[in-house]
């Protein structure tokens, strides 16, 4: 029996370390996963669509995604693992043959890197190939604080709605976002920050504010979703206020297979007749 030297063991390790060490190494090898969070209509605890989040393999150098992304950035291929992300999504999606909505995240860089020169046609190409309906895909922009080409933006927006795609901007109220660009893209769909739902119910400023930025989705056209609820009492006062969609631990936990169910204390509490909520006051 041939005894194994400890430089061996290091020689024979050595490569496997070096394509882990290479973001850029993951999406060659294609090993990074995605897992999906339910969102849910308020209204009839219902699944409306699920959100993709990337996830990497067992034993990777990094162990979630703003690691992950971080890594990618300081290795200037940022751009690169969004686009790939989506990609996983998207078959992922339609080898399950899911209804409801996709959500995939996308910064405005990356979204004009996917649509500029041939990115869009292969992009389509690839949609129509995998057999996903244009009309079940959501963008949502992240990283608002990085869009500096609004006017560029708004153009980019236009093209994917002429083919079904939705659009949506994420985290807003997390300092990042902005309400110009709100007004000026009249995104589909609207997701608060989870620090406004974190202990909405005993907030009276946290309350005010989503009754607020309900009036607002009401004159932009917009739909809201409530990010990060964790309580029971979180979920009630959100669907109370009629927020018509919400996300987070509560409702579901994100997972690598689709499920159309939600958490039973959950559904048991939106099958309740609704509390009454002050209507909000009208802003003067």
């Amino acid at each position: 029996m041939r005894m194994i030297a400890m430089k061996d063991v290091v020689e024979i390790a050595a490569p496997e370390r070096i394509r882990e060490s290479s973001v850029q190494g993951l999406i060659a090898q294609r090993v990074l996963d995605v897992h999906f969070q339910p969102i849910v209509a308020l209204d009839g605890a219902t699944v409306y669509g699920h959100e993709a989040l990337v996830r990497t393999p067992p034993g990777c150098l990094w162990s979630n995604p703003d690691a992950l992304f971080a890594a990618a950035r300081a290795q200037e291929i940022s751009i690169e693992l969004e686009i790939e992300c989506v990609r996983i999504a998207l078959e992922r999606w339609a080898s399950r043959a899911v209804s409801g909505k996709l959500f995939v995240n996308l910064s405005a860089s990356a979204l004009l890197a996917a649509i500029g020169m041939r990115g869009l046609q292969q992009t389509l190409e690839l949609i129509r190939s995998l057999g996903v309906a244009t009309a079940s895909i959501v963008v949502e922009l992240t990283e608002h604080e990085h869009v500096r080409d609004v006017e560029m933006l708004k153009t980019a927006t236009a093209v994917l709605r002429r083919y079904g795609i939705s659009m949506a901007l994420d985290d807003f109220g997390d300092g990042r976002s902005s309400l110009r660009l709100w007004s000026e893209l009249k995104p589909e769909i609207v997701k608060i920050d989870k620090y406004f739902t974190r202990d909405l119910a005993t907030s009276g400023d946290k309350l005010q504010t989503m009754r607020a930025l309900l009036q607002i989705a009401d004159t932009f056209g917009s739909s809201l979703v409530a990010e990060g609820i964790e309580t029971a009492d979180e979920l009630r006062v959100v669907r109370d206020l009629g927020i018509r969609f919400g996300q987070g631990y509560y409702l579901g936990r994100p997972e690598p297979t689709f499920s159309n169910s939600r958490a039973d204390a959950a559904v048991a509490l939106l099958s309740e007749h609704a509390e009454d909520v002050p209507a909000p006051q009208l802003l003067p």
